[in-house]
């Protein structure tokens, strides 16, 4: 039992292209659709993917509120918010221990940043996350 076909109606330009890519990857111009369509959705999974590796956090220190960016992959951490803004640490204690600095120089920085930083979707401490996979990897 074969596959009903449908027709789908393009312009000239959009044929002559469907008809290259053929040419050059010696398939239909029907596979090239499906090929470019499957792409498509494979590039969308991986983006949705990605966006689930990055975790949006904060850090509330000396009543101010950042923003941060967690890497559940990389466990980097980068601050989008305030003086730190655009710098990325390696680690969230690293970025706990600038952010401590820039906003009370007069104190003893160092800090537990998986303690530090806070989920902003839950409300949980980072360090809820630190051994958590990332969904789809």
């Amino acid at each position: 039992m074969g596959m009903a076909m449908q027709q789908l109606a393009v312009t000239d330009a959009v044929h002559e292209q469907v008809t290259l890519l053929a040419r050059a990857w010696a398939i239909s111009a029907s596979d090239v659709v499906d090929r470019l369509l499957r792409d498509f959705r494979s590039t969308e999974t991986e983006a949705a993917s990605a966006k689930a590796q990055h975790v949006a956090v904060h850090a509330v220190y000396a009543g101010r509120r950042t923003e941060g960016m967690y890497d559940r992959a990389s466990q980097a951490l980068t601050i989008t918010t305030g003086p730190l803004a655009g710098k990325t640490f390696s680690k969230p204690s690293g970025a706990a221990v600038a952010l401590v600095a820039a906003l009370r120089p007069g104190v003893h920085p160092n800090r537990n940043g998986w303690s530090f930083w806070v989920e902003s979707s839950s409300g949980k401490r980072l360090q809820a996350l630190r051994y958590e996979k990332a969904p789809g990897s």
